[in-house]
C-alpha cells in the first residue's frame, strides 16, 4: 500500500498531537509536517510533497482557503478543511474557490 503524505496545519497543539497520533496509527499515512501559518506551511509543501494538507477553516492567523487553494493548484496536494463550527459563508467560498467544503470536527464530552 501506498504512503499518503500529510501536512497538518491548525493553531492548537493538542488537536494536531490528536491528528498525528490517530494518523500514525492508521500505518499508510506520514505526517511529514506541522504548521500554524502559511508561510510555514507552503515552503514544507515545497520540500514534501505532501498528498493531503488538513487546515483548521478557523485559522486567525491566516486564511485557510487562501492555504487550500495554493495547497491544491500550487503543490498538488488535496486540501481538507475542518472546522468546530459551521461556517456556512466558509463553506460557499471554499466551493466558489474549487476547494472541498469544511469538514465539522466534533468535539465529544468524556465518558465516564
Amino acid at each position: 500500500m501506498e504512503t499518503i503524505r500529510v501536512i497538518i496545519i491548525d493553531e492548537q497543539p493538542l488537536f494536531r498531537e490528536g491528528i498525528r497520533a490517530t494518523l500514525q496509527r492508521m500505518g499508510d499515512c506520514e505526517i511529514v509536517g506541522e504548521s500554524t501559518d502559511a508561510a510555514d506551511v507552503l515552503e514544507i509543501a515545497r520540500t514534501c510533497n505532501p498528498d493531503v494538507a488538513l487546515i483548521d477553516a478557523g485559522l486567525t492567523a491566516s486564511d485557510p482557503l487562501e492555504i487550500a487553494r495554493q495547497m491544491r493548484h500550487s503543490y498538488r496536494a488535496w486540501p481538507l478543511l475542518f472546522s468546530l463550527h459551521q461556517r456556512m459563508k466558509s463553506a460557499y467560498f471554499s466551493l466558489l474557490r474549487s476547494v472541498p467544503p469544511p469538514i465539522l470536527r466534533a468535539i465529544l464530552p468524556l465518558m465516564n
